[in-house]
């Protein structure tokens, strides 16, 4: 059986909306994305999204009185430019747009009901317009291709794996030290990977960082500190087990 496309479709306000009037009007990011998911097999979980790419992103100016003039239907045909209605029919047909496109115009129109004002619904020219700053996200979900067997196995995986991924905090992200490695050690002047690539087996190159920061290969530096307690570039000194003489 062949896996379905999905469509989702979902509106969101930018700035604290409140007092909208028919003469206002709503600024709108349209942004679409293509997810990839992977299919499987069991009704009690979700499908994983493999891969995100964005369609597109416009913006759109709606007059507030339109949410409620306008064929709902015909929203997305007739505010999105041709190239980007162009793109939603490339995965869907004119009806599923259609569908999106009452949903949308559904949402907005919740919105505004939510925060008219006590003149909301009523027409005056007293009342200047204002515009208002929303954000209108459509995702179409795509399945990948794979045979019975890769699915399979994915989907084993997939149920193997079982646990949420969870984000490091941004404390610890911030306290991981960086390193630039230079093209070559500054003891012996040979680059890194110079002698891997040059070597028969798949032993990675060992190298070894001062606390100053700067790399060398293991075996020059252990060499090097056997003579000198300093870093060969900066000077910066180790602690050394020579007691002072009193």
């Amino acid at each position: 059986m062949d896996n379905p496309i999905w469509y989702h479709c979902w509106v969101q306000e930018r700035q604290q909306l409140r007092n909208l009037k028919l003469k206002d009007s709503f600024k709108i990011e349209v942004k679409a994305l293509l997810r990839y998911y992977l299919p499987i097999n069991d009704p009690n979980s979700h499908s994983p999204i493999i891969d995100t790419i964005s369609l597109f992103q416009t913006s759109i100016t709606l007059p507030c009185k339109q949410i409620f003039e306008i064929n709902h239907k015909d929203f997305l045909r007739k505010y999105l430019v041709n190239s980007s209605y162009a793109t939603l029919l490339t995965y869907g047909s004119p009806h599923q747009i259609e569908n999106q496109s009452c949903e949308i115009m559904a949402q907005l129109r919740e919105l505004y009901i939510s925060h008219a004002s006590s003149h909301g619904f009523t027409k005056s020219s007293n009342l200047r317009g204002k515009s208002f700053g929303c954000d209108v996200n459509i995702s179409i979900d795509v399945p990948i291709n794979t045979s019975d067997e890769e699915l399979g196995a994915q989907e084993q995986l997939s149920m193997q794996e079982g646990v949420k991924m969870v984000p490091a905090s941004h404390k610890d992200v911030q306290s991981l030290k960086t390193y630039k490695l230079p093209q070559q050690c500054q003891i012996c002047l040979e680059k890194f990977y110079g002698e891997k690539e040059k070597a028969d087996d798949d032993d990675d190159v060992e190298i070894t960082a001062m606390p100053c920061g700067h790399v060398f290969h293991h075996h020059c530096i252990i060499q090097w500190l056997q003579t000198s307690h300093m870093c060969p570039l900066c000077r910066s000194p180790l602690s050394t087990d020579n007691k002072r003489k009193r």
